[in-house]
């Protein structure tokens, strides 16, 4: 089998664990905290792709002190 289509086989089987799992609170617990992480990664890149609104707020007074120096 050709090493691209065996990695795309694993990474289905591996998907499939949590479908296979026995329905107890460990198996739902383990899936809400991994889609609660990458939902959580996710708006993290969104938020810092807007730098001067959001959570993660970076001012710009820094940057215009630094061109006012290199315009003297």
């Amino acid at each position: 089998m050709p090493r691209p289509c065996r990695a795309l086989c694993d990474r289905k089987r591996v998907g499939a664990i949590s479908l296979l799992a026995p329905r107890n609170l460990l198996s739902y617990v383990t899936v809400t905290l991994g889609a609660l992480a990458i939902a959580s990664a996710i708006y993290v890149i969104v938020d810092l792709d807007r730098p001067l609104d959001g959570i993660f707020a970076v001012s710009s007074q820094p940057l215009r002190d630094a061109l006012t120096q290199l315009g003297q």
